[in-house]
C-alpha cells in the first residue's frame, strides 16, 4: 500500500469527526464525573512523589498483544498496530513507556482517565467492523453521557495541533479508574491532616527565615509613656537589624535588658507527626520509605508489586482487552497480556542463584537470562535451549542429542551460569 493509499484509508479521531454525524445523535442527559478531580493535590511533593514512583514502575511493565494457541496453550505475539503501540510507540509524541507513565499519573491526578485510539485504519469491508489501531492517546474525560464520553485530548494535526474535545462511544474508549481513589479523595483524613501539617511546618520555616524572635524584651525602664514606647520600638528595630545582617541569628543585649522566649514553635513534635502521617499514607498505597529511596529488599518489593502495581496493571490490561479487541478476536484467542522482569526486584548478590533456578527449571534459556542482566548473548547454541543442564537426558530420547555431545552441552550451560555468578560477584565487590 502506497503513502496516498494509507492516507485515504486512515482514520483520525479529530480530523474525521464529520463522518460520525455526532450532531445528529441524541446523547442523553450529561451527568457529572463520578470521580473527584484531584489535580490540586498532585502539586504537593508528597503525593507527587507517590504518583510518579507508581507511574514509573507501571511503565516498566511489558504489555503485549498475543494470540493463545488452544491446542498447544502457547502465546504467540501478534503483529498488529495495537501490538506496536504497546511495545514500541503509542503515538508520534510518546513511546510505549511514556504513554503508560502518562496514563497512570493522569489516572491518579484526575481519578479516572480515558485511553482512546486517535488513529486507526478503516475496515477492509463494510462487514468488517474491526479497526486496526495505529495510535493511542491519553485523554481527560470532561463530560459523561449514558453511552458516550466527552474526551479532551491532543490533536496532532500539524496545522492546528492542540487540545480538543471530542465525543466518543464508551465501547471505543478504555476508561481506567484509579483503584486507590479513596486514599486521594478530599475526604481522606490521613491525606488532609498530612497536607495541613506540612503547610504548618512550611509556615514555621518561613517565620524562622523572616528573622522573628517571638520574644518578650524587658526594658530597663517603664514604657508607659510615648517616649519610652518609642525607645522600645527603636530597640526592637535594632535587634531586627542585627538578625537580618547576621547569618547565624545572633543578637546582643544591654546588661539591663532581659529576654524571655514565648510560644516556642513545637517544631520537633510537628516533624514527628508529619512523619507518622506520611508513613500511614505510604501504607495506604502499599509503599514504604525504603521503596521510595531505593533500599527496599526483595520481600518489600514483592509485596509492593502485589498490593499496588498489579491492581493497576490488571485494570489496564482488562480494559484494553474489553475495548480494543473485538468479541470475535477474543474468542479466537487474542489477548492483551503483561509481563514483568523477574530480576528487577532481586538484589545483585541473589541474581546468579535466581538465574540458575530459572535455567534449571527450563523457564528461561541462559541467553534470555544474559539479556535481562545486560550481557551480550553467548554464541554457544545450547545457550538458546530450554532444558535442565543438571539432568543427563535419556540417550534414546529424540531431539535432545546423545552421548558425548549431550554431556558437552551440560558443561557449556554450567559454564555460562558460573560466568554469570562471577560477573555478579565482581559487580558487588566493585561497588
Amino acid at each position: 500500500m502506497g503513502f496516498l493509499d494509507t492516507l485515504q484509508h486512515s482514520w483520525n479521531t479529530f480530523w474525521n469527526r464529520d463522518r460520525m454525524n455526532f450532531t445528529e445523535m441524541d446523547y442523553g442527559v450529561s451527568y457529572t464525573n463520578r470521580q473527584v478531580t484531584l489535580s490540586r493535590y498532585s502539586k504537593n511533593d508528597v503525593l507527587d512523589g507517590i504518583f510518579n514512583r507508581i507511574a514509573v514502575d507501571v511503565s516498566m511493565t511489558n504489555f503485549r498483544h498475543v494470540k493463545i494457541d488452544g491446542d498447544k496453550s502457547t502465546e504467540i505475539e501478534v503483529d498488529s498496530g495495537l501490538a506496536y503501540c504497546l511495545k514500541v510507540e503509542a503515538n508520534i509524541d510518546q513511546s510505549s513507556n511514556d504513554f503508560l507513565h502518562d496514563l497512570v499519573y493522569s489516572m491518579f491526578d484526575e481519578g479516572v482517565v480515558a485511553v482512546f485510539p486517535s488513529k486507526t485504519k478503516e475496515p477492509k469491508s463494510p462487514t468488517d467492523q474491526i479497526l486496526d489501531i495505529q495510535e493511542l492517546r491519553v485523554g481527560r474525560i470532561t463530560k459523561w453521557y449514558p453511552e458516550y464520553v466527552e474526551v479532551e485530548g491532543y490533536n496532532d494535526d500539524p496545522k492546528s495541533g492542540k487540545l480538543e474535545k471530542v465525543i466518543l462511544h464508551k465501547r471505543n474508549v478504555a476508561i481506567i479508574d484509579n483503584p486507590f481513589r479513596a486514599y486521594v479523595d478530599s475526604s481522606n483524613t490521613t491525606l488532609r491532616r498530612t497536607l495541613e501539617k506540612l503547610a504548618l511546618l512550611d509556615k514555621l520555616d518561613k517565620d524562622k527565615a523572616s528573622g522573628k524572635l517571638n520574644l518578650l524584651i524587658q526594658m530597663p525602664n517603664p514604657v508607659r509613656n510615648e517616649k519610652r514606647r518609642d525607645e522600645a520600638k527603636n530597640r526592637i528595630s535594632l535587634l531586627e537589624d542585627q538578625l537580618a545582617n547576621n547569618r547565624y541569628g545572633i543578637a546582643y543585649l544591654d546588661a539591663t535588658e532581659k529576654i524571655t522566649q514565648v510560644n516556642q514553635p513545637p517544631t520537633d513534635l510537628l516533624v514527628e507527626q508529619v512523619k507518622q502521617l506520611q508513613q500511614t499514607l505510604y501504607n495506604q498505597f502499599g509503599l514504604t520509605e525504603n521503596i521510595l529511596n531505593g533500599t527496599a529488599n526483595e520481600s518489600e518489593m514483592r509485596l509492593y508489586y502485589m498490593r499496588t502495581i498489579d491492581p493497576i496493571v490488571q485494570r489496564i490490561a482488562s480494559e484494553f482487552n474489553r475495548k480494543f479487541l473485538s468479541k470475535n478476536a477474543r474468542t479466537q484467542g487474542h489477548k492483551v497480556v503483561f509481563y514483568r522482569d523477574p530480576f528487577r526486584m532481586v538484589p545483585a548478590e541473589q541474581m546468579a542463584a535466581l538465574a540458575n533456578t530459572y535455567v534449571t527449571a527450563a523457564i528461561l534459556t541462559p541467553n534470555e537470562v544474559r539479556e535481562v542482566l545486560g550481557y551480550k548473548p553467548s554464541e554457544n547454541e545450547q545457550a538458546d535451549m530450554l532444558y535442565n543442564p543438571n539432568i543427563v537426558p535419556d540417550p534414546t530420547a529424540t531431539g535432545m542429542g546423545m552421548g558425548e555431545e549431550e554431556i558437552q552441552s551440560e558443561e557449556d550451560v554450567e559454564a555460562i551460569l558460573k560466568e554469570l555468578e562471577r560477573n555478579q560477584n565482581g559487580k558487588k565487590k566493585g561497588g
